[in-house]
């Protein structure tokens, strides 16, 4: 488990991470993204376009499940099946918009059983393991060589 002031400190380098290796069978382009502060509650945007379909991410962390929590969003696309019984809509504690939260159910043990040894590490699996929700064309494939340039 993190707290919310590792999980703000890690954010920056774990978007820039994840902005550089989300990748997919077929091509995915990262758009808009960026991470910011709204008085104090940092947040990592990120928007792609993924076979024609726009998605967009927001990964905050959750003062209620102590844990970082990530809302989503899909156009009309078919080819984009979101699992609702794992979603609900829900307003976005920072950005004040109506978005899907991936259900947090079971994370902490999830996350525990996997021993990461940085807030960096653990934002990487965290967001590597609920990405494939979203979309089981999406992957995040961060090398070892880019956390050690990362956190040098």
């Amino acid at each position: 488990m993190i707290d919310e002031a590792e999980f703000n400190k890690a954010l920056p380098n774990f978007h820039k991470l994840a902005v550089e290796h989300i990748t997919a069978p077929e091509g995915v382009y990262v758009g808009a993204n960026f991470v910011k502060s709204y008085d104090g509650r940092w947040c990592s945007y990120i928007s792609l376009t993924l076979n024609g379909a726009f998605l967009e991410f927001v990964i905050s962390y959750s003062r209620f499940y102590l844990e970082p929590i990530l809302h989503h969003l899909k156009d009309n696309n078919p080819s984009l099946k979101v699992d609702i019984e794992e979603c609900i809509p829900e307003i976005h504690p920072v950005l004040q918009r109506t978005l899907l939260l991936l259900h947090q159910c079971e994370t902490k043990e999830l996350m525990e059983s996997l021993h990461s040894e940085t807030t960096e590490n653990y934002l990487i699996s965290w967001f590597g393991i609920y990405l494939g929700y979203i979309s089981p064309l999406l992957s995040l494939r961060v090398p070892e060589s880019a956390y050690i340039s990362h956190s040098s």
